[in-house]
């Protein structure tokens, strides 16, 4: 499934980085909060964001 992006989104900027599958939902169950300010869409800011711990939770145990 393909996330699309409306004009007037709201932008934040990420505190975490969550997991997703599918595009649209979290693996941690939140909800999307909008899209990234554009300065947050670097490699650099992207690797200094700590994974979301709820994510990584029920991703290891998805994979058991």
């Amino acid at each position: 499934m393909k996330v699309v992006f409306r004009h007037g989104e709201k932008r934040y900027t990420p505190k975490v980085l969550h997991i997703s599958i599918d595009g649209t939902g979290y693996l941690c169950g939140k909800e999307r909060e909008g899209s990234w300010h554009d300065k947050c869409m670097t490699n650099t800011f992207v690797k200094s964001l700590p994974k979301c711990a709820d994510c990584v939770e029920a991703f290891k145990e998805a994979s058991k």
